[in-house]
């Protein structure tokens, strides 16, 4: 009976100590895929012409980060940098015989805090919130001059988001989330404007926790 009931602790005890163990990283990586939904807007304040890009695309991200349970609790705080990477958005536009691009960049990199409550070992509810650098550029592609840029909106600018993430084994996991970015936008005085609008963000992502 005694064996018993130390076999019973001994398991009670391994249990509590596992119990954040997924979640409890070094640091991680990991890759993702999603859609997201992102306009550009461009002013011409020469003729007070506006062209409006938006554009839905697939894209793919690369994760780093790492994040710990607060002393066996259930409360998770963490960091990680992230790369969104895509196709660049392109909307052309004519106005007084000059021919204009849009472009709304493709490379979006990014920093943000992840907190989060995981009631068990299996899954992690987090909210984050952070910074990304967007770009939005507006060219001038009249030929034959060729191209030259009339204004770029390179901009940090907030994030907020909500994710749940799974545990599939000890070091890795998998996590759905969703993510709202907002504008930023630069004004060339007298000329023009450009401006990279919301964005919203749906992926999925496979997370591979390392462990030491």
């Amino acid at each position: 009976m005694k064996k018993l009931w130390y076999c019973g602790a001994m398991l009670a005890a391994f249990s509590a100590n596992a119990q954040y163990d997924t979640f409890d990283s070094n640091f991680y990586f990991g890759i993702g895929v999603g859609g997201k939904v992102q306009d550009a807007h461009a002013t011409i304040y020469a003729n007070g012409y506006e062209d409006k890009l938006c554009h839905s695309r697939l894209q793919g991200t690369i994760f780093l980060g790492s994040g710990k349970t607060l002393n066996g609790h259930p409360f998770y705080i963490g960091g990680e940098l992230y790369m969104d990477i895509a196709k660049t958005g392109r909307r052309y536009f004519e106005t007084n015989r000059c021919r204009f691009a849009l472009r709304n960049n493709g490379i979006v990199p990014g920093f943000c805090l992840r907190f989060g409550y995981s009631g068990n070992d299996m899954n992690l509810l987090y909210f984050k919130v952070g910074f990304a650098h967007v770009k939005a550029t507006l060219c001038n592609e009249t030929p034959p001059q060729g191209v030259s840029q009339i204004a770029t909106a390179s901009k940090i600018v907030p994030l907020i988001g909500i994710g749940i993430e799974q545990s599939l084994s000890r070091k890795h996991s998998a996590r759905v989330e969703a993510e709202f970015r907002f504008k930023g936008e630069k004004k060339e005085p007298l000329f023009a404007k450009a401006e990279s609008g919301y964005a919203i963000t749906v992926r999925a992502a496979y997370i591979y926790n390392v462990q030491m």
